[in-house]
């Protein structure tokens, strides 16, 4: 963020300064066509976005002065000017004038004008002023793409971070199904110990069972790898119904508790559907 505010203030001061030197321009063009109004009023905007002004054309204010002068300002001719007495012929003509009260003349103006040496600071400028611009539009643009790139990713983590937050635990998810499981096969035990084959109903809801409970394995397990031989081993020789009932007191299930409960209701819905044939 202070990167950014940084960024943002060096900007400001390079359009500032920018359009400093524009009204510096404007201001010669006036001044060079004699509208000394307008040219004095666009020196004083320039100095005023741009101080530097001053230190690439040391006659800045001397010109100012003269355009005060000619619009009849003496107070602020004499201001601009003093800085320049008795240094400069122009301008000890100047405060002469003001001092005697002598008309102003067309002729005079022309004179005073003749008698400044000229700037080399405009045409510098002209050729270079357009570079500076298109740079800090670059980086403007830049800098402003950074940023919205940046909020928009916090913004995308903070939406996957509640997202995720709000996602139901795999192990709640996997006790219910254990429960739903348990109260099945506890009203198929009392069919089968009554010496009742298992209705296609009751195998229909026993698939539909293991269909939605091998989903829910298949996700926990996406990495997790294949059965063993000693699982297989352990599921065959000891009764399923006690591997769940022990499955049911374990407050928290792991990886290999999801297979061990899939593959023992595999066994259970096999066995079953060989009373049932038998």
């Amino acid at each position: 963020m202070r990167k950014f505010l940084l960024f943002t203030f060096l900007i400001i001061c390079a359009v500032v300064s920018a359009n400093g030197l524009e009204y510096y321009l404007s201001a010669m063009n006036a001044y060079n066509k004699g509208m000394y109004a307008q040219a004095l009023d666009w020196f004083e905007k320039a100095i005023q976005l741009d101080p530097k002004i001053e230190s690439i054309d040391p006659l800045v204010k001397l010109r100012m002065g003269i355009c005060a002068f000619a619009v009849r300002d003496y107070q602020k001719a004499k201001a601009y000017l003093s800085p320049y007495k008795d240094k400069d012929v122009v301008t000890t003509r100047i405060l002469q004038m003001i001092d005697q009260g002598e008309p102003l003349t067309d002729e005079w103006l022309t004179w005073l004008r003749s008698r400044l040496p000229s700037t080399s600071f405009e045409p510098r400028t002209t050729t270079k002023k357009s570079v500076p611009i298109l740079l800090l539009i670059g980086i403007f643009i830049s800098t402003f793409s950074a940023t919205l790139m940046l909020i928009l990713f916090v913004n995308k983590l903070r939406a996957r971070r509640l997202s995720i937050e709000k996602e139901i635990p795999v192990e709640e998810q996997l006790e219910t199904q254990l429960n739903e499981v348990k109260q099945l096969l506890e009203e198929a035990g009392q069919t089968s110990a009554s010496s009742k084959a298992l209705t296609s109903q009751d195998l229909e809801d026993l698939e539909k069972l293991e269909q939605e409970l091998s989903k829910l394995v298949e996700e926990v397990l996406k990495e997790s790898s294949t059965k063993t031989e000693e699982k297989v081993t352990l599921i065959s020789e000891e009764n399923p119904y006690e591997i769940l009932k022990k499955l049911e007191e374990k407050q928290t299930y792991s990886d290999e508790d999801a297979e061990l409960i899939s593959k023992t209701l595999e066994k259970i819905i096999s066995n079953q559907e060989e009373r049932s044939q038998s």
